[in-house]
């Protein structure tokens, strides 16, 4: 019988991957949150509101954008140095 492959990819590469997917969706994000004040438009509410809502979208948006990047940059770390981490 063969021995069972394992199934599930390492800690650090499975969260690498998740970052990157999370920032290919940052512009979907982005653009169903910078559509939202056009919806807004019939609640009678001023567009000083909806520019500051934009512009608060816009910072948000670009921060965390940095931080994801950021982070993915980070390559996952090798055996060796998990294994250092992990020794006592």
């Amino acid at each position: 019988m063969l021995p069972k492959a394992n199934q599930f990819l390492p800690k650090e590469l499975y969260r690498q991957r998740r970052l990157t997917d999370a920032l290919k969706l940052w512009p979907l994000l982005g653009s169903v949150l910078f559509f939202l004040p056009i919806m807004w438009s019939d609640t009678g509410e001023s567009n000083v509101f909806a520019m500051k809502y934009l512009f608060a979208v816009w910072g948000v948006l670009i921060v965390g954008a940095v931080l994801l990047n950021r982070w993915v940059d980070d390559p996952p770390p090798t055996e060796a140095q998990q294994l250092e981490r992990d020794a006592p």
